[in-house]
């Protein structure tokens, strides 16, 4: 009988199919561009809806999932960010213009996320 029954179990894990999540791809927009200081180019997502369920499982209250990855795309910064972030150009050497992520903080300055040596940086800054 147990093994009648392990038999059904292992049958019916087999035959039910995966998640929605292995079948449905989540398409959050993604900017990409030079955040300076590397040759590579860092990329930018703003997740605010999933796809797969149909609803913004990617906001909250205090706004929606903002990650900015490195131009290897290991390393990254994580934020709860409402929609008034904004790029600013910075630089332009030659042809090639480097920009940085302006976040407007609740105390009146902005979060200012670049590359510096190499690395993701956020600063605070009054402008």
């Amino acid at each position: 009988m147990k093994q009648l029954l392990l038999t059904t179990i292992l049958v019916l894990l087999w035959f039910v199919p995966g998640t929605a999540d292995d079948h449905c791809p989540d398409k959050n927009p993604e900017i990409t561009l030079d955040l300076g200081g590397t040759t590579g180019l860092e990329k930018i997502v703003y997740a605010t809806y999933n796809n797969c369920t149909k609803q913004s499982d990617y906001c909250g209250v205090m706004g929606c999932s903002l990650d900015v990855f490195d131009h290897t795309g290991e390393n990254s910064l994580s934020y709860i960010a409402k929609d008034d972030w904004f790029i600013r150009p910075v630089n332009i050497v030659g042809q090639k213009p480097t920009y940085e992520l302006i976040m407007p903080l609740s105390n009146g300055k902005f979060r200012v996320v670049k590359v510096i040596d190499g690395k993701l940086t956020e600063i605070e800054s009054d402008k």
